[in-house]
Parts: structure tokens; C-alpha cells; sequence
């Protein structure tokens, strides 16, 4: 019995020192455990059921700025960004709910004030519903891939060459994302201050307000030092002016970083925060956003100026010859519509000639300038004034008849004549007004109104005249320069369509090259008597010769007969034919535009060239088949985007231009 015994208690003796042993070795690998685990984490923390903090590792002071004896008893709503509190509630239930770790990413305020990334495995740990949180510091991979798309959705804007107040907001809305600002804005520098363009978050300042332009704020240290800055609103004088704006002085700390346009400092791109600081790379980011907000400012600018090269006159600022057309075809169209009246007024400056030879063309020059300017402050919104080419210029007059046009025309002559001007002292113009007929021919309107313009010069100048029926009988049939009467407009139209189809280029043919050598001859610097010339030609330029011969002379029926002269002189041109500059210059127009639409129109059953290929095919006859000074003229036309609507090949207009 006594030996049975001691055995049992030797047995007893062994469990209880294999279980001690067990419970080291237990002990020793949760050691092991929990050194793996801090070596992958950057805090540990338990969680009640309510989500209470009840326990936090010592790398709470490193992580948070807060000893673990803070961050006991808080909620998550004491630490956790608004967006962020309830997917982490969330994460916690599913990790109680299923036994398994769940992963979660989260925003937490720093102590100092700033927000942090955070991604935690939630783990259940015992019965009574706690859950261990294992959590690292993800805020810089964060914010890369946040500040990589950033930069991917501002180049993607830019792409699309949105609008300004678009780019804008933008920009600032990224800002505000990425670092988590309170407030983020983009403001232009101006002699006054800064004005805000846009503004993301609390406290909001209204797009359009002037911030001061002193008071040591990182958006005024920007403008003095042309670098990023940053600067705590807590260490300026309370009365700085930089805290006058409503909500600034709300702000901590605000960083701000310059906008270079062209070289030049433009604005600034600042972020500020109501506690603690912007992250340490906030500049670096912002940087990044801000040069390529300058790049977008440049090319809109620049796209700006090309649209306006493109459409004005460069010496008056008024619109151009080409505008001028497209307007008057866009009105005539909305007047057949809508039964709405439309005036023409066109002016051509008395004795211009002798000003530029007795006082030089710099004199002549501001003879230009100044009847714009008098056109300009008199054109309503609604109206278009444009300068046709050399001293004659035009006024469209919207929802206006014969007297109201009128009425116009004589305030403009009074206001002219009594300007002065140094050099010729007084200058007059004479004016031709007509209005819209039944038929709502745009073309017919503009030679209404010259018709009238004529009769006004005819009449001893500095007049008005008012086209009107009985001018029709009084006035002769208009000539050109050899005595030939002036066929009309519908006339060479009908003798064109007629023609086009032996051709075989199709309905229009006539008309879209009449348009191109408008274009190119206005390019080139003709007058606006000679380009409307020109392109009465270049419609008919198809005609037999016997026809054209009828209805055109003089210097027109040169440039009809003269348009399939090669350049080099090579060809099957007849041998008496001219080449190079014996070549009259409106038949080298016309031979462009010519060449131009047949290599643009799409035979059948082919695609239309693009505008890139039918101008490298224009070009490559340079010099042989066409005027090289001409195919250049064409070119600049196309860089500008200034070719007739009716010269852009149809796929090119959706996909090239």
C-alpha cells in the first residue's frame, strides 16, 4: 500500500511540474509572440465591447503622442476621423461575430492635431467579446498612392482642357484630401493681395476675395521668397491682417507653396489646418499638384491667345474677315428662323490712301486703331464689329432694321469726323447700311450694303446711305476695275453647281474652294473688295472657259484661266502659260485651294483625308505644282485653326481639329 502510494504521489508530482513546465514554455512563446508582433506593428490596443480602449502598448507615445494611461478608457470617436468611426465600430462586430481578424484602415488625430493612416488586424481575444487591434502606421504608403491618383486626375483635367474655375477646384479639392486640411485654397496673386480662386473646407472663404498682401502668412511669405512656406497663425500679432479675412483666424498652421507660370511667381496653393500641422510632406505634394496647375494655366493662356489670333484683327483687335463671315452666316440663319431683323453697316475710311503716303504707314496705323476703338465703345454686346481688311470695316446689328441701322451709322460718322488724330488731324468715313432681305442671303446683304457704300462715295463722302430699291434704279450695275458689270452672287453659284459634276468632286466643290482662297488671300493681306473678288472667281473656277468668259473679266478671268499653271512651269500647261511669279497671285490661291479640296474630299467608297495629311500633300507640291509663300500662308491657317469650316475634312473635324 505505502509503495502504491508513493508511486501515486510521484505521479502527481511529475503532472504538476510538466504542467509548470508547459505553462513557461506557454509563457516564453507568448513573449516570442508579442516581440514578433511589436516588430510588425506599431501599436497594440484591446477593445471592450463598446469599443472602449481598456489596454494600449507602449508604442502609444511613439505612434499617438499619448501615454497608454491616456488612451484607456477612450472611444473611438475621442481619436477617430468622423468618416472613419463608424467602419471601424463595424470592423470591430465582424471580428467578435465571426472569430476571425478582420482588417480595417482608419484616420486617427495625432496629439499635435494631425491626421494619421492607420490599418489594424482586429482579432477576438476571450469570451467576453474584447478584441486586440494589431496596428501600423500605413499613412505614408497612403498618401503616395492618394497623391499618385491626385496627380493622375489633375493630368486627366488637363487632358480635357477643362475650364479654369473647373482646374481649380479641382486642384483644391485634391489638396484637401490628401493632407486632410481643414482648409485648402488657390489664390492669384495681385497687386492688393492675393485673390482666392477657390477654396475647399472649414472655414470657406468666397472665390473672389482679396487676402491682404501683408501680414507674414505662408501665402505672403510665398510671394516674397518665391519658395514654399509655413507658418503658425498662433505666433502672429493678434491684430495682423492676415487674420481680418473671416475664419483665417480659425487657422493653426498653414502651408503654402508657389504657382509658376511661365517662369513667373502666378498665386499660391495653401493648406492649413485648425490644430496641430499640415504633414511634413505636405509641401512636396502640393509642389507636384501646383506645377502642373501652372502648366495647365500656360497652355490655357496660350490656347487662349492662338483662338484669339485666330479670330481677331492684330492691329485693330476687332474681329477678322473670317469671323466676321461666320457670324454674318450664324445671324442671317437664326434671322430666316426666327423672323428677327438684321442690319449691315460697312465703312470705308475717305482718302485713306493719301494718309498713309503723306504721313507714313505708322500714321495710318493708328488711323485704324482709332475707328476701331470708336466702333468697339459704340457696338452693343449683341452686335459684331469687325475690320474687313485694309480701311473698310464692318458693323453687324442684330434685331435692328433700316432705321435703327441708320441711326447708327450717322452717330458713328459724326463721332469720327469729330475725332482728331495726329497727323491728318480729321478724318471721315462714308457708310453703306442695308438690311436683311426676304430671301435672308447673307451674301446678298454684305453687297446691299457695299452697293451703298458705293453710292456714299459717289455722293461726295463723309455720308450715310441706306440701300434701298430706288438705289437699285438710280445706281448703275456695279463694275469691277475693267468696266465689267458684276454678275451677282446666285448667278456664279448656279454656273458653279453645273460644273461640279463633271468634275467629279461633288456639290459644293465650287463654293468650298472660293471659301479656302478667301481665307488664304485675307491671310495674305488683301483687301476685302479683293478677296469678295476672288471669291467670285474661285466659284466659277471650274467653268468652261467660254462660260466664265461671260460672266467675268479683266483680272478675274486671269485668275480663272491661269489656276492650273504649275509653279515650276512643268505640266501640261499650254507653252505660252506663266510660272512663277509671272503667275497671277489670285490664280495661285485659287490653285491651292483647289488642290487643297481635292485631296480632302473622299471619292466614293473612300475616308476623307485628315487635315495632317491633306497638308502634308499640299506641301510636298511646293514648289512645283504650287506658290511656296502661299502653302505656308495655308499652313498657318491650319496651326491656328483658321481653315473655313467647309475645308476641314469631315472625319478631321471630330478626331484632328
Amino acid at each position: 500500500m505505502s509503495g502504491g502510494g508513493d508511486g501515486g504521489v510521484a505521479r502527481l508530482h511529475e503532472l504538476v511540474a510538466g504542467q509548470l513546465a508547459e505553462g513557461e514554455r506557454l509563457r516564453a512563446a507568448e513573449a516570442t509572440y508579442r516581440a514578433l508582433v511589436e516588430s510588425f506593428t506599431d501599436l497594440r490596443t484591446r477593445h471592450d465591447v463598446s469599443g472602449r480602449i481598456t489596454w494600449a502598448s507602449d508604442g502609444a507615445g511613439a505612434v499617438l503622442g499619448c501615454s497608454p494611461q491616456e488612451l484607456a478608457g477612450m472611444a473611438p470617436a475621442d481619436l477617430l476621423h468622423p468618416e472613419d468611426a463608424a467602419p471601424f465600430a463595424s470592423g470591430l462586430a465582424a471580428a467578435r461575430r465571426g472569430g476571425e481578424v478582420v482588417t480595417v484602415t482608419y484616420r486617427v488625430r495625432h496629439r499635435e492635431g494631425r491626421w494619421l493612416w492607420f490599418s489594424s488586424a482586429l482579432h477576438p481575444d476571450g469570451p467576453a467579446g474584447e478584441v486586440l487591434a494589431a496596428t501600423k502606421d500605413v499613412t505614408p504608403s497612403v498618401r503616395t498612392q492618394y497623391g499618385q491618383g491626385a496627380l493622375h486626375r489633375v493630368a486627366a483635367a488637363l487632358v480635357r482642357e477643362v475650364g479654369e474655375e473647373e482646374l481649380f477646384a479641382l486642384c483644391a479639392l485634391e489638396v484637401a484630401r490628401l493632407l486632410d486640411a481643414d482648409t485648402t485654397l488657390l489664390a492669384r496673386y495681385q497687386p492688393e493681395g492675393a485673390l482666392v480662386l477657390a477654396c475647399r473646407g472649414e472655414p470657406a472663404i468666397e472665390p473672389g476675395q482679396v487676402l491682404p498682401g501683408t501680414g507674414g502668412g505662408a501665402i505672403d511669405e510665398v510671394r516674397r521668397t518665391a519658395a514654399p512656406a509655413r507658418v503658425d497663425h498662433r505666433d502672429l500679432p493678434a491684430g495682423a491682417p492676415l487674420r481680418t479675412p473671416p475664419g483665417m483666424d480659425l487657422h493653426a498652421v498653414d502651408a503654402a507653396v508657389p504657382v509658376f507660370v511661365r517662369g513667373g511667381v502666378w498665386g499660391a496653393l495653401m493648406a492649413a489646418t485648425r490644430e496641430g500641422s499640415p504633414p511634413p510632406e505636405a509641401e512636396l505634394w502640393m509642389a507636384r499638384i501646383a506645377e502642373m496647375l501652372g502648366l495647365g494655366i500656360a497652355a490655357a493662356a496660350q490656347r487662349t491667345q492662338l483662338r484669339a489670333q485666330a479670330t481677331s484683327d492684330p492691329l485693330t483687335g476687332l474681329a477678322n474677315h473670317r469671323t466676321f463671315h461666320e457670324r454674318l452666316h450664324a445671324e442671317a440663319a437664326r434671322s430666316r428662323r426666327s423672323g428677327a431683323s438684321l442690319a449691315l453697316v460697312l465703312l470705308d475710311i475717305d482718302r485713306f490712301k493719301s494718309v498713309n503716303d503723306l504721313h507714313g504707314h505708322q500714321c495710318g496705323d493708328e488711323v485704324l486703331r482709332t475707328i476701331a476703338a470708336v466702333l468697339a465703345e459704340d457696338a452693343r454686346t449683341t452686335d459684331l464689329a469687325a475690320r474687313l481688311g485694309g480701311e473698310e470695316f464692318a458693323l453687324l446689328l442684330s434685331d435692328s432694321g433700316d432705321d435703327g441701322a441708320l441711326a447708327v451709322a450717322e452717330r458713328l460718322r459724326a463721332a469720327i469726323a469729330a475725332t482728331r488724330v495726329q497727323g491728318p488731324g480729321r478724318v471721315t468715313a462714308s457708310f453703306g447700311v442695308a438690311s436683311l432681305g426676304p430671301d435672308g442671303d447673307p451674301d446678298e446683304l454684305v453687297r446691299a450694303a457695299d452697293r451703298a457704300l458705293y453710292a456714299a462715295k459717289g455722293a461726295g463722302r463723309d455720308r450715310c446711305v441706306l440701300h434701298d430699291a430706288d438705289l437699285e434704279l438710280l445706281m448703275p450695275a456695279p463694275v469691277d476695275d475693267t468696266g465689267h458689270e458684276v454678275v451677282p452672287v446666285r448667278a456664279l453659284r448656279a454656273l458653279a453647281r453645273s460644273a461640279e459634276g463633271d468634275a467629279g468632286l461633288g456639290p459644293g466643290h465650287g463654293e468650298r474652294v472660293a471659301n479656302l482662297a478667301a481665307a488664304l488671300a485675307t491671310a495674305i493681306g488683301w483687301g476685302s473688295r479683293e478677296v469678295m473678288r476672288l471669291h467670285d472667281a474661285a466659284l466659277v473656277h471650274d467653268v468652261p472657259r467660254e462660260l466664265v468668259a461671260e460672266v467675268l473679266a479683266g483680272e478675274q478671268l486671269d485668275w480663272v484661266r491661269h489656276h492650273a499653271a504649275r509653279w515650276d512651269g512643268g505640266g501640261r500647261a499650254a507653252p505660252a502659260a506663266p510660272h512663277g511669279e509671272a503667275i497671277p497671285e489670285g490664280a495661285r490661291i485659287i490653285a491651292i485651294a483647289d488642290a487643297w479640296d481635292g485631296f480632302r474630299t473622299a471619292r466614293e467608297g473612300a475616308r476623307p483625308a485628315s487635315t495632317a495629311d491633306t497638308l502634308r500633300r499640299v506641301r510636298r507640291r511646293s514648289g512645283r505644282h504650287h506658290w511656296p509663300a502661299g502653302v505656308e500662308a495655308l499652313a498657318r491657317l491650319v496651326e491656328v485653326g483658321a481653315l473655313p469650316r467647309t475645308a476641314i475634312p469631315a472625319r478631321s473635324a471630330t478626331h484632328s481639329m
